[in-house]
């Protein structure tokens, strides 16, 4: 019933005898919530999981072919090192450029310590839908579409 925080996973962690990021790990397969766990170091993700909701929304980084830079407002970059904030929120699309841009992700960090890493949550709002859009541009095409286009009444 608390809002999530690492206070909070890492009390978690400590109860179950597990590390921070299993802990944390564990947290985002059950998130109520879209939610990323990455994990970072000298501003490049390391690895990034994002739960079932976020990952169908396309909200991910595909971090095994792929080498990612943090955003440069992101906490756990170097540049944003002399704030000592564990906690902002940030528009979406400053993170996932697929995001619409009214859309705020809260951005909780905290240093995994002897691992010289830091981990990032993103907690995302619920995702919007939207209609999906084939490569050339243009909006897929649903069956009540094409029956209300070719001019066929609709039965209720």
């Amino acid at each position: 019933g608390q809002p999530i925080s690492f206070d909070l996973i890492g009390h978690c962690a400590d109860r179950y005898g597990v590390s921070l990021t299993a802990a944390a790990l564990r947290w985002i397969d059950i998130a109520p919530e879209r939610a990323i766990l990455i994990a970072s170091r000298d501003d490049h993700m390391l690895w990034a999981k994002s739960n079932e909701d976020a990952f169908m929304s396309r909200a991910y980084f595909a971090t095994r072919k792929n080498t990612i830079e943090l955003p440069r407002k992101a906490l756990a970059h170097s540049a944003n090192a002399h704030k000592l904030d564990s906690h902002q929120e940030v528009r979406a699309n400053s993170w996932l450029p697929n995001e619409p841009g009214h859309v705020r992700v809260n951005e909780l960090v905290k240093s995994a310590g002897q691992y010289d890493y830091k981990l990032t949550l993103l907690l995302l709002p619920e995702a919007e839908w939207r209609r999906p859009i084939h490569e050339d541009g243009e909006p897929e095409e649903d069956v009540l579409d094409r029956f209300t286009r070719n001019g066929q009444p609709l039965n209720r």
